[in-house]
This record gives C-alpha cells, sequence and structure tokens, in this order.
C-alpha cells in the first residue's frame, strides 16, 4: 500500500519537474527576441517625443545633439527666465511669458 502512494508521488513529482524544464527552455529561446522588440519600441517612442517636444517648441536631446558647436537658426531669449525660443513662438516654453 505504502509503495504504490510514493510511486505515485514521485511520478507526478518527476512530472512537475519535466514540464517545468521544457517551460524554462521555452523561455530562454524567446526571452532575447522580447527583449529586442521591447527595446526596439522603447527607441521608436523617445524618437516619436523628441518630435512632439521639437512641434511644441521645446528642445529635445536629439535636436541639442545636432545644434551642438552652431547655432544654425536664430532663437528668441525669453526676458524672465532668459530660456532660448524658436523665431516663431509667441510665448516662453519654459514660464510661458510673451516674447519680446
Amino acid at each position: 500500500m505504502f509503495g504504490i502512494g510514493n510511486g505515485a508521488v514521485s511520478g507526478i513529482l518527476i512530472l512537475i519537474i519535466y514540464i517545468f524544464i521544457i517551460l524554462s527552455a521555452i523561455m530562454a529561446i524567446f526571452i532575447p527576441f522580447w527583449i529586442y522588440r521591447i527595446r526596439n519600441e522603447a527607441i521608436r517612442a523617445n524618437r516619436r517625443l523628441d518630435v512632439i517636444v521639437d512641434l511644441l517648441g521645446g528642445k529635445s536631446k536629439q535636436i541639442d545633439r545636432l545644434a551642438i558647436g552652431s547655432r544654425s537658426k536664430p532663437t528668441k531669449t525669453c526676458l524672465r527666465c532668459q530660456t532660448e525660443n524658436r523665431m516663431e513662438d509667441t510665448n516662453c516654453i519654459s514660464c510661458g511669458s510673451i516674447l519680446p
């Protein structure tokens, strides 16, 4: 009687271990692809946000990197907070005051 119960418990335990090993192997195969996809989505989202910030008149990191060393576009400086704004802006992007 005790031999039947122990054999069934050990068989179930071995089955659970096998299932765990198979799932671990499947996860080990697919995790790098999931990480790569999430990385690419984050990069795309950052690019979209840089475009949105640029359209709203702010300074994005990408635009700051392109403008290092030379100022190709003229800017307006806010008298209140000394933030540089685009020429076509009427209000400061930082404090919201009216630009000259």
